[in-house]
């Protein structure tokens, strides 16, 4: 027996967020047809089921808690063309999950280590 979209799609976000393109993307993808895919995302996104406001916070909240800065975050999410302003963020958490993660790293090491997980010489 064969799911239907809105079956495959609330088993979908039962699980996690998706932003609109990832949904639309892995719907198209397992074969559904694209006119039905997007009359029922437009559906979804009026009653609040999906937002690609809510991806992006769930999205810099995981990143923050693996230890990632602001640039990563910037690049991650600009890959999926979703907007993200590193103002709104305090990234203190990240800032002492990345350097808890550094381990023995001092100096230039430790730099270099930081600006790999998206942090600016400057933080």
């Amino acid at each position: 027996m064969e799911k239907t979209i809105k079956q495959t799609l609330d088993g979908m976000l039962l699980r996690r967020e998706y932003s609109v393109a990832e949904i639309q993307f892995k719907l198209l993808r397992a074969g559904y047809i694209e006119a039905s895919v997007s009359a029922i995302i437009a559906d979804y996104l009026e009653r609040g089921f999906i937002s690609n406001e809510r991806y992006v916070e769930e999205k810099v909240r995981s990143l923050v808690r693996k230890g990632y800065g602001p640039n990563y975050v910037s690049q991650v999410l600009s890959r999926q063309q979703l907007p993200f302003s590193a103002k709104d963020y305090d990234w203190k958490e990240a800032y002492q999950v990345a350097k808890r993660k550094a381990g023995s790293r001092e100096g230039l090491k430790l730099k270099q280590y930081l600006y790999r997980r998206g942090f600016t010489y400057g933080q």
